[in-house]
């Protein structure tokens, strides 16, 4: 369906407030109920774009625009395959959308759907504790603007291919292309990945399509992918002995990177145009009397190649450009990170302060536009606002 003719309902009242002369004004508006709780978020063309899974299993992106909500784009609930009478399961699909990114001009996102698996003694009384299971049965990366239709540009499908097909986890878009990562898929048919192969792509999406490969990972998880400028950034994960996780920055013209050990973990990643990139990576840290491992920011410059942790628990990644990075974080001396807060942060300067943290959903910043999702009971209220 075209998304220039299709406006959706506004879900709250729009808000303007006042900011200095020539600033954009901030806006507010409330998401009514659970069912219309983002799921992603980002900042494209300085507005928020957004995922959400409604009452009936759909999928919507949605856009506020200076009319309000527009949707974007929406897919229908896939049916499940039959339930064979004398199966210990019945069977339920679900789906949602993950990994959204956004350029000025383009949106991508990752649309899933996994097969639960539901044991029928469950509804016995007394019910049995046999658990859930759940196997995933196809993924699509979808790239579309908020003038034209979507499409998608690369899937893996494991209802129609092999059993063990990849399937794509990650997607980051800069420009005119865009990079996922592709995994084989967790089933019982494939219980390990030993021996097979995650793959990170470049696809051109403007003009004629083409695709190559940036990157072939033997027995790894990528968990997020970063593009920006000339740069690839992406993390990934390995079973056995630690460390078994890195964070990897690749130059895609001159192929060069660095390749950074984590100990236990790492998180979300975020590059600047520069090459500059950050991550939410595993440190330890001594506070007084107390060994405290904890999740913090880490900022790796261009040509370096040691991280400079930033000091604080970190919770979420917003975003980071022009240097400056948008971020949940806790306090410094306390290992738990109690008292979360949102933060704006120069990676060489000290962080200010944009408000609390405890009830946002999710945060994206793209150097000029800062976007949250805050809970406010079952609602949300989404807000953005210009961050000089």
């Amino acid at each position: 369906m075209d998304a220039r003719a299709l406006v959706v309902a506004v879900l709250g009242a729009a808000v303007a407030v006042p900011l200095a002369a020539g600033t954009p004004p901030a806006r507010t508006v409330r998401l009514e109920g659970s069912a219309n709780r983002p799921t992603a978020l980002t900042v494209a063309g300085g507005t928020a774009v957004w995922g959400v899974t409604t009452r009936d299993g759909s999928v919507e992106l949605r856009m506020l625009g200076p009319n309000g909500i527009r949707r974007l784009y929406g897919a229908k609930l896939p049916p499940a395959p039959p339930d064979e009478p004398s199966s210990f399961f019945r069977t339920k699909v679900v789906q949602e959308m993950v990994s959204l990114s956004s350029s000025a001009n383009r949106v991508a996102f990752i649309r899933r759907a996994s097969l639960l698996k539901i044991p029928r003694c469950g509804d016995a009384t007394p019910p049995c504790l046999a658990p859930v299971q759940t196997e995933p049965l196809f993924a699509q990366v979808v790239v579309g603007t908020a003038e034209g239709r979507f499409r998608v540009v690369a899937a893996g499908d494991r209802r129609r291919q092999a059993r063990c097909t990849a399937l794509p986890t990650a997607v980051a878009v800069s420009g005119g292309n865009i990079v996922y990562s592709a995994e084989p898929a967790s089933a019982p048919a494939c219980p390990r990945l030993d021996g097979n192969v995650t793959r990170i792509m470049k696809v051109s999406v403007a003009g004629r399509r083409s695709a190559e490969v940036v990157a072939q990972l033997r027995e790894a998880r990528v968990s997020h992918v970063a593009y920006a400028g000339r740069f690839v950034a992406w993390s990934e994960s390995r079973e056995g002995r630690c460390p078994c996780a890195w964070v990897v920055r690749r130059d895609l013209a001159t192929r060069r990177q660095v390749r950074l050990p984590q100990g236990n973990g790492v998180g979300a990643v975020a590059l600047d145009r520069d090459g500059g990139f950050v991550f939410v990576g595993d440190v330890q840290r001594a506070l007084g009397t107390l060994e405290c491992r904890r999740a913090e920011l880490a900022y790796v410059p261009v040509g370096g190649r040691r991280p400079r942790f930033l000091g604080r628990p970190a919770y979420a990644l917003g975003g980071f450009a022009r240097s400056r990075v948008v971020y949940v974080g806790g306090n410094a001396d306390d290992c738990t990170g109690s008292n979360p807060t949102l933060l704006l942060q120069g990676v060489r300067g000290k962080a200010r302060t944009l408000g609390p943290g405890a009830q946002v959903l999710a945060v994206a910043y793209d150097g000029k536009t800062l976007a949250t999702a805050t809970a406010d009971g079952l609602d949300t209220v989404l807000r953005v606002e210009p961050l000089p």
